[in-house]
């Protein structure tokens, strides 16, 4: 995830918060983005299950959650959001 991360810097802002986001859902490495938290987990199973703790506004690539709850976000933010998640995905 911080190869992602690291390319969007000039797009959104992004703030790692591990220590604070991964006490509450037990993820290995956590960042807030303009456009929602990345959380990144240790297996794929446990990312299933906190996405449906999680729930609502949640996706899911792998191992990883973007969560967009509480977020009021522009068409083109989601596609931004979309793209950090699943990147080089050829849709």
């Amino acid at each position: 995830m911080r190869e992602t991360l690291g390319s969007i810097g000039n797009v959104t802002t992004t703030e790692e918060a591990t220590t604070t986001l991964c006490a509450e859902v037990e993820c290995v490495e956590g960042w807030r983005t303009g456009v929602g938290l990345l959380l990144r987990f240790p297996t794929e199973g446990a990312a299933e299950y906190w996405q449906y703790v999680i729930g609502g506004d949640s996706i899911r690539n792998g191992r990883v959650i973007l969560d967009m709850n509480g977020l009021e976000l522009t068409v083109d933010q989601r596609r931004l959001a979309v793209d950090l998640l699943f990147p080089g995905r050829d849709w």
